[in-house]
């Protein structure tokens, strides 16, 4: 069976209790391009390091403290709207990272078992979404630094 691939529009990241994992939702009102994602605990605690070591590595010219623009390769919505049970999800097993050099983006691509999500994002872009990602850590229940 070949993976069901999906260009990300928009993204829905929000603490899901029961789980007690963050669900990325992903095009969330849309019915045949919906996919939602669970991050573990462990997951996250895995990519963070290797975010910040991609953004070193390819973007070392960018300032961290750079205002960040309006994102408009995939939108950020008020997850307060998003039903989360809704869907079910499927545990997210990697992301990956890319750099189109001609573009200057990066491929942004999301992984299941059966599901491929990606987006391309500039760098103002691609550290908008990972602090919107961080911003719904529950950070006192899995004992992990707010100043991450």
């Amino acid at each position: 069976m070949s993976q069901k691939q999906i260009k990300i529009e928009t993204i829905h990241p929000i603490y899901d209790v029961i789980e007690d994992r963050i669900r990325l939702s992903f095009n969330h009102k849309q019915e045949t391009n919906h996919v939602d994602f669970m991050m573990t605990r462990k997951f996250l605690l895995q990519l963070l390091p290797s975010y910040e070591e991609y953004l070193s590595k390819v973007y070392a010219d960018k300032t961290l403290n750079q205002k960040v623009s309006q994102n408009k390769n995939a939108r950020l919505s008020n997850h307060n709207q998003l039903k989360p049970y809704q869907h079910r999800a499927a545990l997210l097993k990697g992301i990956e990272f890319s750099y189109i050099e001609k573009t200057q983006q990066t491929l942004l691509s999301f992984y299941s078992t059966h599901t491929k999500a990606y987006v391309r994002l500039n760098y103002e872009a691609l550290i908008e979404i990972f602090n919107i990602i961080k911003s719904t850590i529950p950070h006192f229940d899995w004992s992990i630094s707010p100043h991450l």
